[in-house]
């Protein structure tokens, strides 16, 4: 499954604010990255290291999630002055006086205090001496104080002052820009403004020079007679809402459909677990089908062994019924043996007794010696 959606990591897949933003910065680094050797920092996907590349001596794109880093090198891996290197911004593996410029965007408010002056102090050691560190922050006022926003990801956000103060004392030099994006009016001069005007134009994951938007209303000073009117008028007038309802709009729905977006996930996250638990169940269901089969066919065997034994016995009761009559026949017969027997035993005493006695009286009449 896809990585969730939180508003924060920033990918080249995303539109909207935050690819206007993102984009932006690495467009507006070009400008002082030209035949450079260049360090992104933070540098995530790697479209930010890609695209100074086309300009840049040599990037290196450093990261601390190992992951985003594999990925950057396998996407980007046909440009041979571009590599991606894991390592923490606050000790990062390069030698004193690697690289020329260092570009840190929305990096700083991801870490706590003490890491954010280790990490600047990493920028001041890697860099040769003239060489220039561009990095962005979140201004703290605006960003989540005037909004009442917090943003969950950020560690230790700066105000304007406390930014300039840390920097200072390694970077005493500096030129500071603003960035905001934001819904506005716009009137610009329909000729080229002069040299120090750009523009571009985001184009899926690739940025391309562009002219000024096309016009949504025509606004037209018009004349009869003078055709050269008059250098007061602004190449350039912008007119914003100083309550930013629509940018808070804007802000309120997108906040919605970031919580939607997290809702979804975790209803996505509960069904892939009913899903498991369910093919858990059907799991154990077919092993309870296959016990009860393989007692089915024991209790058939059961069975058998069961009728077997009772056709053994239905056997054994009839040589016993058998057996019985022999026996009955023979007791029988044994009864009828013994009073023929107890016949001949009367007979032979009535012999015998008068045997006995003449036994006796020719005893007797023995003559004596």
């Amino acid at each position: 499954m896809a990585d969730a959606f939180t508003g924060e990591r920033f990918l080249p897949e995303c539109t909207g604010e935050i690819a206007y933003e993102h984009w932006h910065r690495y467009v507006f680094a070009r400008h002082v990255a030209a035949g450079k050797t260049v360090l992104d920092v933070a540098t995530g996907d790697g479209y930010g290291a890609a695209l100074l590349s086309s300009i840049a001596k040599f990037v290196c794109g450093v990261d601390i999630d190992q992951p985003s880093v594999r990925n950057a090198s396998a996407k980007y891996s046909r440009s041979a002055n571009l590599a991606f290197v894991q390592a923490d911004a606050s000790a990062l593996p390069f030698p004193d006086g690697t690289f020329d410029l260092i570009a840190s965007f929305e990096t700083i408010e991801h870490i706590d205090a003490p890491a954010q002056a280790r990490m600047l102090k990493e920028f001041q050691r890697i860099l040769v001496p003239d060489g220039l560190l561009l990095i962005s922050s979140p201004n703290k006022k605006v960003y989540s104080d005037a909004r009442e926003f917090v943003n969950e990801f950020h560690v230790h956000e700066l105000y304007r002052d406390e930014l300039q103060a840390l920097l200072a004392p390694l970077f005493p030099v500096q030129r500071w820009f603003h960035q905001r994006g934001q819904f506005w009016s716009g009137i610009w001069d329909e000729i080229a403004m002069d040299g120090r005007y750009e523009a571009w134009t985001l184009h899926g994951s690739s940025i391309e020079p562009s002219g000024v938007p096309d016009a949504m209303y025509y606004l037209v000073l018009a004349s009869r007679i003078t055709t050269d009117f008059s250098d007061s008028l602004p190449q350039a007038s912008l007119l914003i809402d100083r309550d930013d309802s629509i940018t808070g709009e804007y802000e309120s729905n997108t906040k919605r459909l970031i919580e939607q977006y997290k809702l979804t996930d975790n209803l996505i996250a509960a069904n892939d677990r009913q899903t498991h638990h369910i093919r858990h169940l059907e799991m154990l269901l077919s092993e309870r089908e296959q016990l009860t089969d393989k007692q089915t066919v024991h209790l058939q065997h059961l069975e058998r062994l069961i009728d077997d034994r009772d056709k053994k016995i239905i056997r054994a009761q009839g040589s016993m019924e058998e057996l019985t009559a022999r026996c009955d026949s023979l007791v029988g017969q044994i009864g009828q043996l013994s009073a023929e027997l107890k016949d001949r035993d009367k007979w032979r005493w009535w012999i015998n007794y008068p045997l006995y006695r003449l036994g006796k009286f020719m005893v007797r009449l023995r003559p004596r010696k």
